[in-house]
């Protein structure tokens, strides 16, 4: 079988490379989008559909602006210059629309693609949906406001007692900044007949 390959005629080895790197854009679960310099959508893969819910013959030939809230617009093409001038855009984070009329939190790189001779003809684009990531980082954001505003003391410490965290309430009721006290033992704050 090895030798059969290595004895293929050029063409023949070259369309199995092709065909390889179809089958691995098509069934990668990041959306990857090809597009001319205007914005309008030449290729759609599977991590595509499966991200924003179109079909390849619903967004093929059509703006990609399509995809975006319309406060976003203006977004697109103000990349797609910067990609034309031969910049990479790397790991952009935007919001687009899903079919059903959500918004995905997405980020995305967008790549020039070349001739041959150099030239650049459109541009390729790889993007994944962040949104459970942007949830997770708001709660936390939002627990984060909660602590540090509540008037409960509320300190954090590690296993070996030492302070990570310490919130406005704790310093309300001990006296001492989180900078004062973050990295101490939090034995500093017993009475000093009680510390060792």
């Amino acid at each position: 079988m090895v030798q059969e390959a290595t004895t293929q005629p050029e063409g023949k080895k070259e369309g199995g490379s092709l065909l390889q790197l179809a089958a691995i854009v098509e069934e990668s679960h990041d959306a990857i989008i090809g597009k001319t310099l205007d914005g309008i959508i030449t290729s759609w893969n599977g991590g595509a559909t499966k991200m924003f819910g179109y079909l390849p013959e619903e967004v093929i030939g059509k703006p990609m602006t399509n995809l975006f809230p319309p406060e976003l617009k203006d977004e697109l093409p103000r990349l797609l210059e910067k990609v034309r001038r031969g910049e990479i855009i790397a790991d952009y984070d935007s919001i687009w629309l899903r079919k059903d009329g959500t918004r995905a939190d997405v980020e995305f790189s967008i790549s020039p693609v070349h001739t041959e001779g150099s030239a650049i003809i459109g541009a390729s684009l790889v993007g994944r949906d962040i949104t459970a990531r942007k949830t997770a980082e708001e709660s936390m954001r939002q627990t984060q406001l909660i602590v540090e505003n509540s008037y409960d003391a509320i300190i954090g410490e590690t296993l070996d007692s030492i302070i990570t965290g310490w919130n406005g309430g704790a310093a309300k009721m001990f006296g001492y900044t989180a900078q004062e006290s973050i990295g101490k033992n939090i034995s500093f704050l017993a009475p000093p007949e009680m510390q060792d």
